[in-house]
């Protein structure tokens, strides 16, 4: 019967976002709108998408296609500049030494018009221990890669939080769910309707849509307002570091 609860739970704060949305509850100068965004797909499938191809030109040695490629819209100028003009041991894309067999990648972080990829190479029964850190941003409704890092180890970049994630500010929330905080409703493997509890403290930031920052005020928070928002996850909830206020959609 609990689990029944929690699901009917979280069926209703995605209608109360979804009404939100629709309706621009609150009035709120940077809460959610009623203006469309492009959907621009997955990050990580772009991304992919871009390097097993590349791979596949590399492991052919199709070297007379490696031009056409580079011309692929996914890339930003300044990337496919740097592309053309490096000179070393390490390919500046896949950032292996040596021409791996496979690649396999996964998503570091993801926002709504931002995103950073980690591809690793693998050869023959083992792992490489470079890797290229992949950072997307969406321009004219597509992913674009603005940038390949090269890395060495495996290990992913350190985070400086254990969460970071755009959704929407949310009080009324319906049981179980506690009311007496401010909870952030978020999507996680696209599904939306997570959510988790906020604990606010004299280090939690706010930034406005206008760029000025102060300490959190949750007096001044208005339901649905979109957000995107740092902090420490612990068992009880997210430790508030930084707030900052979103255009609506």
């Amino acid at each position: 019967m609990k689990k029944i609860h929690i699901i009917l739970g979280v069926l209703v704060v995605i209608g109360i976002i979804v009404w939100a949305i629709k309706s621009d509850w609150g009035g709120s100068s940077y809460g959610p709108g009623a203006s469309s965004v492009i959907d621009a797909g997955d990050p990580l499938d772009a991304a992919l998408a871009f390097y097993q191809t590349y791979l596949d030109i590399e492991q052919n040695v199709a070297t007379e296609y490696e031009g056409d490629i580079l011309k692929d819209p996914i890339l930003a100028d300044d990337v496919r500049a740097a592309i053309e003009t490096h000179s070393g041991d390490v390919d500046p894309v896949l950032c292996q030494s040596e021409t791996p067999e496979k690649i396999r990648a996964k998503v570091l972080f993801r926002h709504e018009s931002d995103a950073q990829v980690q591809v690793l190479g693998r050869g023959e029964g083992e792992k490489s221990p470079e890797q290229a850190v992949v950072t997307l941003a969406v321009e004219g409704g597509a992913w674009r890669i603005t940038k390949i890092e090269c890395l060495y180890g495996e290990m992913a970049p350190e985070r400086e939080f254990s969460f970071e994630n755009d959704g929407y500010l949310l009080k009324s929330v319906p049981a179980p769910l506690d009311s007496r905080y401010w909870h952030i409703v978020f999507e996680q493997n696209g599904q939306l309707g997570y959510t988790a509890p906020l604990f606010f403290s004299t280090a939690s930031m706010c930034t406005d849509v206008s760029g000025n920052t102060a300490m959190c005020d949750e007096n001044t928070f208005v339901d649905a307002t979109k957000v995107r928002l740092q902090g420490q996850m612990t068992e009880a909830g997210v430790e508030v570091k930084n707030v900052t206020m979103l255009e609506g959609e």
